[in-house]
This record gives C-alpha cells, sequence and structure tokens, in this order.
C-alpha cells in the first residue's frame, strides 16, 4: 500500500469515518465504481464523500454526490484539479472533468472522468483488476476502450458493430482510454448518440432535469426567414447574379482523399440559392450572396439539424473591381430554432481584390474575365475568383489548421 503524505495523513485524521489506512481502499472502491459508467459511481461518491471531500468539493442530492466543475459545457471550465492528488492502484488522478456536448443530429455526447499520469498502456495495465469487464476492454492504436451498445434493454458490447457516428436512434456507452498531453491519459465513461431524459435519470443523478436535452423540433430550410435588414444589408449590383441557374461539380484535392462535390446554384432576385449535395443521403442548403457571403444554411439528410440563421451583418462592397480594393462583412448568426445555451455565432472576413485573368482557366467554358479574391476570415484563408460575366463567385483553395485544398471544376452547366 501507498504510504500516506502528510497531507493526506492530516486530512484522514479530520476525518473519522474513513481511518487513514483504508482511504486508498475508498478511492479504489470509487473508482471502480466509475469504471461500470452507470449511477454506482456518484452513490458510491456519496457513501465515501468523507474521503473524496480531501480532493474536491461535492455536491449532493438525496441519493447522489458529484465532484462539481465550474461548467459542464464550456471547454475551459468542464475540468477542475484534484487537491493532494489521490492515487489509485498505482495511478495518480490529477484532474476530474465532466463534458456536455450537443451535436444536434449526431446526437448527445457526455463524457466525465479524470486525467491520470502515465501512458494510456501504463493506466490500462495498473487499473485492469480494478475495470468492471476489463476482458472487455481493447486496445485500438495508442487508446484502449470498452464499448458497449444499449439494445433489447439491455448494454451489449459492440466491437465490429460500431464506428459510425450513433445519431438520434442509437444509444452507445464507452469506457475509454486515450493520450492525453505529455505521459498523461484521459481514463473517460461516455453516452453517445439517442441520450434522452430516461437515459440521464437513469446513469447520470448530477445533471439537473432542468438540463436535460429537449426533444428536437425540426424547421425547413424555407420556414426560416432571413431579417429584411440582413437582406437589405448584402444588398448591392456589383455582386448581382447573371444567371438563372448554374451547376458545377468539383473535386476537392487535400491530404485526405479527394472528394466529388455538386453545387446547384438558383438565382432568387439579388440572392442565391446552393444546394450541395454529397451524397444521396447528404446534402446542405444555403442562401448567398454572389456564392461568397453566407445569409442561412441547414444541413440535410441522416445528418441534418436545424437552420443557422445570419441575423446581423454589416457589409463594406468595394465601388468597382480594381486591384487592391477590399470587400469586408462582419456577420452574427444563431441557429433556429434556438436553444438555451446557444451562443452567437460570429463570422468576419476580407477579401481583397486581386488580378484579373480569363475565366476559361477554371473552366474552358466560362466566358469574360475571373477576378481573383484573396479572403481571410481569421481562422482560414481562401483563393477565390468572382466570375464577372455571371455574377458568382468559385472557390480555388483554401488553408485552415487542417490543412490546405485545391478545388478543381470538372464539370460546369450555365442556364441563362
Amino acid at each position: 500500500m501507498k504510504k500516506l503524505t502528510p497531507t493526506l495523513l492530516c486530512a484522514a485524521l479530520l476525518l473519522p469515518s474513513t481511518p487513514a489506512g483504508a482511504t486508498e481502499s475508498v478511492i479504489a472502491e470509487t473508482f471502480s465504481a466509475f469504471s461500470r459508467c452507470d449511477a454506482g459511481f456518484f452513490e458510491n461518491l456519496q457513501a465515501n464523500a468523507s474521503a473524496w471531500e480531501a480532493h474536491a468539493v461535492l455536491n449532493r442530492s438525496t441519493n447522489a454526490s458529484w465532484i462539481a466543475v465550474p461548467d459542464r459545457y464550456e471547454d475551459k471550465k468542464n475540468t477542475i484539479a484534484l487537491k493532494d492528488p489521490p492515487a489509485v492502484a498505482g495511478v495518480t488522478l490529477s484532474s476530474y472533468f465532466d463534458e456536455f456536448t450537443d451535436m444536434e443530429r449526431m446526437g448527445q455526447y457526455l463524457f466525465w472522468g479524470f486525467i491520470a499520469d502515465g501512458s494510456p498502456d501504463h493506466v490500462a495495465k495498473q487499473l485492469a483488476p480494478l475495470l468492471d469487464h476489463p476482458e472487455s476492454l481493447r486496445k485500438l492504436g495508442p487508446m484502449h476502450a470498452r464499448a458497449e451498445i444499449w439494445e433489447d434493454g439491455k448494454w451489449t458490447t459492440s466491437f465490429g458493430r460500431s464506428g459510425t457516428v450513433p445519431g438520434t436512434r442509437k444509444l452507445e456507452r464507452v469506457f475509454l482510454l486515450e493520450p492525453h498531453g505529455a505521459n498523461q491519459t484521459r481514463v473517460s465513461c461516455s453516452l453517445q448518440g439517442a441520450v434522452d431524459a430516461t437515459v440521464l435519470g437513469a446513469i447520470r443523478p448530477d445533471i439537473p432535469v432542468a438540463e436535460y436535452p429537449a426533444p428536437e423540433q425540426e424547421l425547413g430550410f424555407a420556414d426560416v426567414t432571413v431579417p429584411a435588414a440582413v437582406v437589405e444589408a448584402v444588398s448591392n449590383p456589383l455582386l448581382a447574379p447573371k444567371f438563372s441557374r448554374l451547376t458545377y461539380t468539383y473535386t476537392s484535392i487535400n491530404d485526405q482523399k479527394p472528394s466529388s462535390i455538386t453545387v446547384e446554384l438558383v438565382a432568387q432576385g439579388d440572392l442565391i440559392h446552393r444546394t450541395e449535395i454529397y451524397s444521396r443521403n447528404f446534402s446542405v442548403q444555403r442562401l448567398m450572396k454572389a456564392n461568397l457571403i453566407q445569409l442561412k444554411s441547414k444541413m440535410e439528410g441522416s445528418l441534418g439539424g436545424r437552420v443557422l440563421l445570419t441575423d446581423t451583418i454589416s457589409a463594406n462592397f468595394p465601388a468597382n473591381w480594381n486591384e487592391g480594393q477590399v470587400l469586408r462583412f462582419n456577420s452574427s448568426g444563431r441557429y433556429a430554432p434556438i436553444k438555451a445555451r446557444d451562443k452567437a455565432m460570429d463570422t468576419s472576413a476580407t477579401c481583397t481584390i486581386g488580378t484579373r485573368f480569363p475565366a476559361s482557366e477554371i473552366f474552358a467554358s466560362l466566358p469574360g474575365d475571373a477576378i481573383r479574391l484573396s479572403c481571410d476570415y481569421g481562422d482560414r484563408q481562401s483563393t477565390d475568383a468572382f466570375i464577372e460575366d455571371l455574377g458568382v463567385t468559385l472557390t480555388l483553395d483554401s488553408t485552415s489548421g487542417r490543412g490546405r485544398s485545391v478545388d478543381r471544376v470538372t464539370a460546369l452547366e450555365i442556364v441563362r
């Protein structure tokens, strides 16, 4: 048994319900309950609160206790350091985290657990005797995981049948050890997918009913209207469409496997309705100005979700297409229907006008000139071409933290 430090010894002496010599065994007992990824962890924290209060602030209900984080919905507030970090099976637990993310039609994602010192391989080996069903833990590259799916009223090991986004119809539970920073491991339980009030009530007694996800309300793309002030702010004859319908296919070439996307543009007055077709089951609709400034969007198909609506925008358009002129816009958007914890989605861009070149260099049948635009979105930069004869912008390449991609138009059809 690990020798108690003076700090832990003093804490133990102040907690008569947990004898000093039993502290490590109590921590191990709680961790074993945690590895089941059910309500037992929170019930055990309640039973052994006197030992855990030496390491973290606990909140309590009638039958459960939990380690409180400032805000499980905020990346920078969902983790807290443990005081006098406890050790379990020779592994030091330095922090506790509690994360809740709403991924719309991809499902709800909850992660809770500990940051442990050591690599995933080392931590998995040390903790194996304490884990629930250690034989189900699988090594997946640098990670170790035990995955289950809820079916027929019970949890069933799901290796070989998972690997896809659970969405809102499938519920998965995973016990996971994964690398975290330099020689640390995230040891987590997770619920993924069709997480609802019944699931949370059974497994996460620490989450109040007021925070349970509400049933999804579906709104169609056409059901959400862009504010008249936003439409007026982007009204400019310099960027008006000069076609009825434009359909093109382009290949996006990057470090991954090249992908082919078909885009249909339909002029709607001064704006453009854009449909991106990625597969038979997935597409994206957008309302755009010149195929450059987005006013609203919605994913359709198996991963469809809410409508992202631009509700405020300011734009400064150039007087002409002379080299060196600048186009700027700042916009703020939100999802509809709105949810209690939604935050504004802000976008800012500065596009500098460059040289003219024959539009036929982009695709042989394109008439007239293309005008190069160098656009900076802060976290992404792109090179675009404004096709003067059509009043539409096409992306040539883009660079972000994910790398650089180059778009090549492979087919194009214009209906005037």
